[in-house]
């Protein structure tokens, strides 16, 4: 089970990264657009845009390991979560409006920000696979003391 802090950091994230690498250690980095924790105990699933994750997906099948940080704006505050690939799949009626609704939060913080909103709308993509990983390690990677840091896992 995610402790409280995770759940939260979770729930209030705008931008998320995966990343992995190939058989000859090159990195494979994308955007996801949406996370959440599924019923499974340390499961987190989040959303990509499949046209842009082929060689991810090919990375993911071939050694196994995902790296996803989330981080919140305007704060920084983010966490990486890495672990253990376990499916990709087509996105639920349910995630597809999740996803939908969570492409608001960013825009509306960004815009809030002074962005233009032509340009967010633009960054700010909709999401049409679904990937779960189990989370093994999670370490805190907001800038300053402490980045890096190993996190436990409730037990």
């Amino acid at each position: 089970m995610f402790p409280q802090e995770y759940i939260d950091h979770i729930n209030n994230a705008m931008e998320g990264f995966v990343g992995s690498r190939d058989e000859n250690m090159m990195p494979s980095l994308e955007h996801c657009w949406g996370f959440s924790i599924t019923n499974t105990e340390n499961v987190l699933a989040f959303y990509v845009v499949q046209e842009s994750f082929g060689q991810m997906l090919k990375n993911f099948k071939d050694n196994g390991r995902v790296t996803l940080v989330l981080f919140e704006w305007p704060s920084h505050r983010s966490f990486q979560f890495k672990g253990q690939f376990l499916e990709a799949r087509e996105m639920t009626p349910d995630e597809v409006a999740f996803q939908k609704q969570f492409r608001e939060k960013p825009i509306e913080v960004a815009t809030g920000m002074g962005y233009p909103f032509e340009l967010i709308d633009r960054y700010v993509r909709y999401a049409n696979l679904a990937i779960e990983f189990k989370v093994e390690k999670v370490f805190d990677q907001t800038p300053g003391p402490g980045a890096g840091k190993a996190i436990e896992l409730a037990k």
